[in-house]
């Protein structure tokens, strides 16, 4: 949101972090590009590190299944598992870089992050990206707010509505304040000529 208008950009794209490239030559992911934001640092791509053997199941996983394993896959991190704590490391890693990014692009006061580690353990892992994201941001940026969106499905679905019913809306903003316009004009020549 800049300036109380969604910042759509002059395709409609703009600020679609998840297809930032964090690794040229990665995962590819659903756009088709490589090593997007999207493909390499999901709840999916966590479970996937510890346990490759499910690697092609955890995409057809229901957000309930994927939040079980998440959970499963941060208490096993957090009780010095390897490949649970890398894969912890490496998703924290790249939505701090991802998150830097951001701000060192469009300089917000605040940036809210959502998904199923934040979801399952929000205080953890805000508190790693953030540390990740401080290594990268200049020093003028260093006030931002890193923040977790929880229940980020309601947050979607409100924003898609809020999209869909802007448009009308804004129309009919600018017809009421023309209408004003023209009130306040016939009202000051009314004062005028009396």
């Amino acid at each position: 949101v800049h300036n109380q208008e969604l910042f759509r950009g002059a395709h409609d794209a703009a600020c679609l972090l998840g297809h930032i490239t964090l690794e040229p030559g990665g995962p590819e992911c659903d756009c088709g590009k490589r090593g997007c934001l999207a493909a390499v640092a999901t709840d999916i791509t966590f479970i996937q590190s510890i346990w490759p053997d499910i690697s092609k199941r955890a995409v057809q996983m229901t957000v309930a299944e994927r939040e079980k394993l998440v959970k499963k896959g941060l208490s096993l991190a957090m009780s010095g598992h390897a490949n649970a704590h890398a894969a912890l490391e490496t998703l924290t890693r790249h939505l701090g870089v991802a998150v830097a990014n951001a701000v060192s692009t469009f300089d917000p006061r605040t940036v809210f992050i959502g998904g199923t580690l934040i979801e399952v353990a929000p205080d953890l892992a805000i508190d790693m990206i953030r540390r990740e994201a401080m290594r990268h941001i200049w020093q003028e940026s260093s006030g931002v707010e890193i923040r977790p969106l929880l229940h980020y499905e309601d947050f979607t679905l409100h924003g898609a509505t809020g999209l869909v019913l802007s448009e009308p809306y804004r129309a009919l903003q600018k017809e009421i304040v023309s209408a004003r316009t023209v009130r306040s004009s016939v009202t000051a020549k009314l004062h005028s000529s009396t």
